[in-house]
């Protein structure tokens, strides 16, 4: 919760709140995380109020005794370039609502999540797509 940005934990309905929701949708779920891997830096920019960006992670999954593996990301805000905060890009319009000020410089990435699959064999064809 330390690195979500405030609007986001806000929108969660405080630090509490959000973590027993997230928490609640793992535990319905039945999902583990076997494999996190952080992955690239797609993106940086320097903003008139700070710098944003999108990085990516990666990860293999257990959800519901069933293996999913693929990419998700995240947009990553700074004043300073020294403190960021995470904030997940799984649906533009939501994102745009909870952050008015991204920056429409920054490319949004789609996750991508394949079942039945390793996340080594996800990767092997894995290519970022766009909204």
């Amino acid at each position: 919760m330390d690195y979500m940005h405030p609007n986001l934990i806000e929108f969660g309905g405080g630090k509490t709140a959000l973590s027993e929701l997230i928490g609640a949708q793992m535990e319905a779920a039945n999902a583990e995380i076997v494999v996190y891997k952080p992955g690239k830096l797609l993106q940086l920019i320097k903003t008139e109020t700070g710098y944003q960006g999108v990085v990516e992670s990666l990860m293999q999954m257990k959800v519901m005794g069933n293996m999913v593996s693929g990419t998700s990301y995240d947009l990553i805000m700074s004043d300073d370039g020294l403190k960021w905060s995470f904030t997940r890009i799984d649906e533009p319009q939501t994102l745009k609502k909870i952050l008015p000020d991204v920056s429409p410089e920054i490319k949004l990435p789609k996750k991508g999540m394949q079942f039945g699959v390793t996340l080594d064999e996800f990767m092997k064809s894995y290519e970022i797509q766009y909204y």
